[in-house]
């Protein structure tokens, strides 16, 4: 009643391309038809952006000056572990319990 034949494998195959190729084509005629940017172009012409900000508009090397940097959300700041209680905190800077400063 259930068998498995070749042709019931066949249909199936042809359906499912049949509806992807036409998923296919209707996506393209709703997204205005125009060639998609691939994945790589839009990584490369992100970092070519990020590459034009850092040096600057005019292509010279150092865009902003190279002074000593404030607390910025680019910042690094070492942590140290607590020796009371373990938790991790900004290098010289009070622990939440309030019994370590490193």
């Amino acid at each position: 009643m259930f068998g498995l034949s070749l042709s019931k494998v066949l249909f199936t195959i042809a359906v499912v391309v049949i509806v992807w190729g036409a998923f296919k084509y209707y996506s393209r005629m709703l997204g205005g038809g125009g060639r998609r940017e691939s994945l790589r172009e839009r990584v490369e012409r992100a970092a070519q952006e990020a590459v034009r900000r850092r040096m600057g508009d005019d292509g010279a090397a150092g865009g902003a000056p190279q002074g000593p940097r404030s607390a910025g959300p680019d910042t690094v700041e070492d942590l140290v572990r607590c020796s009371a209680c373990g938790a991790w905190h900004p290098r010289g800077t009070a622990c939440g319990c309030g019994r370590s400063v490193h």
